[in-house]
């Protein structure tokens, strides 16, 4: 194991700490427009065409 520990400054990891905060909110960001923007399986079965004739028969 060498002597020497290769870190980062403080001023590095405070600009890694800020690089990976702003990341994180883009990130999620698109996660939570991706997930609003898909259709979900009710409103699918709600706006198919041909409603009647896709329900599941009692």
């Amino acid at each position: 194991m060498p002597d020497v520990w290769i870190g980062l400054s403080e001023a590095e990891q405070r600009q890694n700490w800020w690089w990976t905060g702003f990341l994180t909110l883009v990130f999620s960001g698109g996660a939570v427009a991706v997930s609003l923007a898909e259709p979900t399986l009710g409103s699918l079965e709600r706006d198919h065409p041909n409603r009647e004739a896709t329900a599941p028969h009692a």
